[in-house]
């Protein structure tokens, strides 16, 4: 049974959204990934601190879709999320910011959350000096 509540796994995986688009780097593992638009609002509803049977409710609401259908799909991509150490459990609170506030009406039809891996640029990702830092972060001498 999956958890309740997730957040993203940070300081190691790193996501920015760009039209729609979700890519997220893993640092500790030097893979990189994509989530597409459905995945990226599913994402940004568990990163907010939505549980995720009411991030299921505000996939279905917000694109008027079947909620059976939304929940197998997004239980599959939370277990792969998990998998790939993207997302981690939270416990059972919710984050203070999980309000819908400030959430924008999807711009494209619904289509399944799916996360696409790529691993040909591991070997540059781990090589990278950032994972050369200390508490004091980067770009700072160690």
């Amino acid at each position: 049974m999956p958890a309740e509540h997730y957040r993203i796994n940070s300081p190691p995986v790193v996501l920015e959204t760009v039209d729609e688009e979700t890519i997220i780097v893993n640092l500790d593992t030097g893979s990189y990934y994509d989530l597409n638009h459905t995945g990226g609002r599913l994402l940004e509803a568990l990163g907010r601190g939505l549980g995720l049977d009411a991030a299921i409710d505000r996939i279905a609401s917000d694109y008027s879709v079947d909620r059976e259908g939304v929940a197998a799909a997004t239980e599959a991509l939370v277990g792969q999320l998990e998998e790939e150490g993207i997302v981690v459990a939270a416990g059972s609170e919710p984050a203070a910011n999980a309000a819908a506030n400030g959430w924008e009406p999807p711009a494209k039809p619904y289509e399944a959350p799916a996360l696409s891996k790529y691993t040909d640029m591991q070997e540059l990702l781990l090589l990278d000096p950032v994972h050369e830092v200390d508490g004091a972060g980067w770009p700072n001498k160690v």
